[in-house]
């Protein structure tokens, strides 16, 4: 029987560059059309995205303010030309690692 699988809820404000790559890399024509919407118990709403990544299952937890400037900042890439349909990579800021949690 394998190990169990190890859970991590990360911010999107705190991505590794590391974690930035893997999401292109599983994500190659883009991620926005992958996330989802969800509401938690106090009636707040969030979106999200799943990442695995070196045996880790990560759900990457976006603001809908954040969300929303990702994927508006990807479409006025589209807008000016930009020869990419997906978001991620320089859509990235850098950021500490210091919003990760274990999550079951």
């Amino acid at each position: 029987m394998s190990e169990p699988v190890q859970r991590k809820l990360v911010l999107f404000s705190a991505l590794t560059p590391e974690l930035k790559k893997a999401i292109d890399a599983q994500y190659p024509d883009g991620w926005a059309n992958q996330a989802f919407s969800v509401t938690n118990n106090k009636n707040e709403k969030f979106y999200a995205l799943n990442l695995t990544h070196k045996d880790v299952k990560y759900l990457i937890k976006f603001t809908p303010a954040e969300f929303t400037r990702v994927v508006e900042d990807e479409e006025d890439d589209d807008d000016f030309g930009g020869d990419s349909d997906e978001i991620g990579g320089d859509d990235f800021d850098d950021v500490a690692d210091d919003a990760t949690e274990d999550y079951d």
